[in-house]
C-alpha cells in the first residue's frame, strides 16, 4: 500500500537493531493509516529465532503493544526468542 515508503528509521542500535514502522515519520498519513497505528495487535511469538538479518514487530515493554513499528535486527538476539513476533528476513 505504500504507507512506509516514505517513513524513516526511528532508532539504530548498532550491532543489535534498526527499527522503523512508525507511521507519523511519513508524509502519508491518512486517517485510515492514523486508525492502524492506533490499533494495538496481539502479541504472536514464532518459532523463528532473532538472528540477524530477522524482520520482528516492534512493542513496548508491555504485551500486547505492538502497532506499526517493525525492527531489523543487525546481531544475533536469542533474549528475543519466543517474546518478539518475529515474521520474515532480508535477504539483501
Amino acid at each position: 500500500a505504500g504507507a512506509l515508503d516514505t517513513t524513516t528509521f526511528s532508532r539504530v542500535v548498532p550491532g543489535f537493531v534498526i527499527q522503523g514502522g512508525d507511521l507519523y515519520s511519513g508524509e502519508k498519513m491518512t486517517a485510515e493509516l492514523d486508525k492502524r497505528a492506533r490499533r494495538a495487535l496481539p502479541d504472536e511469538p514464532s518459532g523463528i529465532k532473532h538472528e540477524r538479518g530477522i524482520l520482528s514487530m516492534a512493542r513496548s515493554d508491555e504485551p500486547n503493544s505492538a502497532t506499526t513499528g517493525f525492527f531489523i535486527l543487525v546481531g544475533d538476539a536469542p533474549h528475543l526468542d519466543n517474546k518478539f513476533a518475529a515474521f520474515g528476513r532480508v535477504t539483501k
